[in-house]
């Protein structure tokens, strides 16, 4: 049997490859933390002020001018939503209103209601004003992120 022989040629080569997609990735992942809400939802302190909960609370400013359910939402509220969702939910503590992360997330922010108009809650206008603001930016009122802490029933 004759000897057979083979040359192997290894060829080696260069590529650069350009990191652009990993490069992409790491700044979606920066913009998408950037893009986390700062707050997820809100909490309403309504204790002492002889508040009964409901299936559709409102929260409105010392004004008059009504802050939640916003005007966005109520073109978006029906009789099931409501039935099903209720527009907030309610607890005892402002540690058991925190500890509803379905609801109102892991940041919530916590307001202090100052009184009544009728059935809903008043908030001051200061407060009114920060919860709008940051509304606009994280949009938790619109997915009815909103816990009242309220004394329970007498």
């Amino acid at each position: 049997m004759p000897l057979r022989t083979f040359y192997v040629t290894f060829l080696l080569v260069m590529v650069s490859i350009p990191c652009l997609p990993l490069r992409a990735q790491l700044f979606d992942v920066q913009a998408e933390r950037e893009q986390q809400p700062q707050v997820s939802g809100v909490i309403v302190d309504a204790r002492g002020l002889n508040f009964s909960p409901s299936v559709a609370m409102r929260l409105f400013n010392r004004a008059g001018a009504q802050v939640y359910t916003t005007p966005e939402m109520d073109t978006q509220l029906d009789t099931d939503t409501i039935s099903a969702l209720g527009t907030a939910l309610y607890a005892f503590t402002i540690e058991e209103a925190k500890s509803l992360v379905h609801r109102v997330g892991l940041s919530p922010m916590v307001v202090r209601a100052l009184g009544m108009k009728g059935g809903d809650l008043v908030l001051s206008n200061a407060q009114s004003t920060a919860l709008l603001n940051r509304n606009e930016k994280d949009h938790f009122l619109n997915r009815f992120s909103v816990v009242v802490v309220w004394d329970g029933p007498k």
